[in-house]
């Protein structure tokens, strides 16, 4: 068994644990940071799917939550989701979008030039 699997098999035990010994009225946010997790992961496989080499920690893509986006670019996360066939993104999962930061940014600065 690899070491990378060990690991794996070690930190999947301890969540295990930690689900047994976890009080009930705790689920929820327990669940919730276990799906945050799984987005973290989904975005880091599709990134690697996306470039097949290691990406040098320096030029690692960071992701733009739908909260973050609209903020920063001063558009409603209602508009985001209507208008992300248009945007560079990800979808992890059904319920989760994430924009990478420096395309995301180049198209937004893209549409306002055109508006």
């Amino acid at each position: 068994m690899q070491a990378s699997a060990i690991q794996i098999e070690s930190i999947l035990e301890q969540l295990s644990r930690a689900v047994q010994q976890l009080d009930p009225r705790d689920y929820p946010a327990f669940i919730g940071s276990l799906e945050h997790l799984k987005v973290m992961a989904w975005s880091r496989l599709t990134a690697l799917q996306a470039n097949p080499k290691p990406p040098d920690s320096n030029l690692r893509q960071h992701y733009l939550t739908v909260p973050e986006a609209a903020e920063r670019f001063r558009v409603t996360p209602k508009w985001l989701y209507k208008h992300k066939k248009e945007l560079p993104h990800i979808q992890p999962s059904r319920k989760h979008l994430l924009f990478p930061e420096e395309p995301f940014t180049r198209a937004m600065a893209a549409r306002k030039r055109h508006d």
